[in-house]
């Protein structure tokens, strides 16, 4: 008899699992624009962990990383981490993206890294599009979803979408990220994402795309 296919479950991170999707970060996202805003190196290892072991720490900050790990190993294959916004911090009811990841100037940022690099070519684009779709209208935001290359195409990237979306429905919240264009198809068939192209930045590499609120459902 063929083994079995492994099995997987979802489930909250645990700081013992943030090192894994450290892990799939570098794995997944290797375009030369994320090598040179994240280099892969000790110290912004350090700095991923760190900042991401606050999310779950810290219940202030209203952040969730989910994971999917294989059974038995327990390994972390795939991880996702949202956001409630509700707060007007800048004008557009969303957090600034430098407080999101620990880069305010009274904290430094590991010395490889460079927060104009970060402005300019990354999260500065994303967060004006954000804005522009966003403002005014409190939403459940999924900033990363990233699965392991060895993982993908096993559904799992769409379960943690659905923990996000199931979680946005309950409180009657719209949904909203960033797609590559690889991934916009992903979000278009099992999240039911809507590209809104007319506030795409011109300097952003990703799509703004929204999800209405589907009402009230079971926990």
């Amino acid at each position: 008899m063929g083994s079995s296919s492994p099995k997987f479950t979802l489930s909250p991170a645990t700081p013992s699992d943030i090192p894994g999707c450290v892990d799939i970060w570098f794995s997944a996202f290797q375009a030369p624009v994320m090598s040179e805003a994240y280099p892969d190196t000790p110290n912004v290892r350090k700095y991923l962990t760190d900042l991401w072991t606050k999310d779950i720490e810290i219940e202030e900050r209203k952040t969730w990383i989910v994971v999917m790990k294989e059974e038995g190993s327990g390994k972390v294959c795939c991880f996702s981490r949202w956001m409630e916004e509700k707060e007007c911090e800048d004008g557009y009811n969303i957090s600034l993206w430098h407080a999101r990841w620990g880069a305010l100037p009274h904290e430094s940022l590991p010395s490889e890294m460079s927060f104009t690099t970060l402005s300019t070519k990354f999260w500065g684009p994303m967060s004006r599009q954000h804005g522009r779709v966003m403002s005014g209208r409190p939403h459940i935001f999924l900033e990363i979803l990233a699965t392991l290359p060895d993982y993908q195409g096993k559904g799992l990237g769409k379960q943690l979408l659905k923990w996000g979306t199931d979680r946005a429905d309950r409180g009657g919240m719209e949904c909203y990220l960033d797609a590559s264009e690889k991934g916009k198809g992903l979000y278009e068939r099992h999240g039911d994402f809507e590209v809104r192209i007319e506030a795409k930045d011109a300097e952003a590499r990703s799509f703004p795309m929204v999800r209405v609120s589907k009402g009230q459902v079971g926990e």
